[in-house]
């Protein structure tokens, strides 16, 4: 019992910080349509040099964001087993 009532506790602090503000969803939503867009320029022989900086730019900020967001999750996890080793 002790140990659901941590595992749903940290699993709300797991939503909490893993997707604020939908950031993580509106980069995915935005990285799919450029893929989208790059697939379809590539197969009707169109240039694709803009649509794949692009590329490359979102996904190097996809991935600081989940970085940030591990840093922070890290950082919660910690203080809150610091606080039950306290009790």
């Amino acid at each position: 019992m002790c140990s659901t009532i941590h595992e749903n506790e940290l699993n709300k602090i797991k939503e909490e910080l893993l997707f604020p503000l939908g950031i993580p969803q509106r980069l995915d939503k935005q990285f799919s349509e450029l893929r989208r867009e790059f697939a379809y320029r590539e197969r009707n022989g169109h240039e694709t040099d803009q649509v794949f900086v692009k590329l490359r730019k979102l996904g190097n900020t996809r991935e600081n964001i989940a970085k940030e967001h591990d840093r922070v999750l890290v950082r919660q996890l910690l203080d809150y087993i610091s606080e039950l080793s306290k009790k």
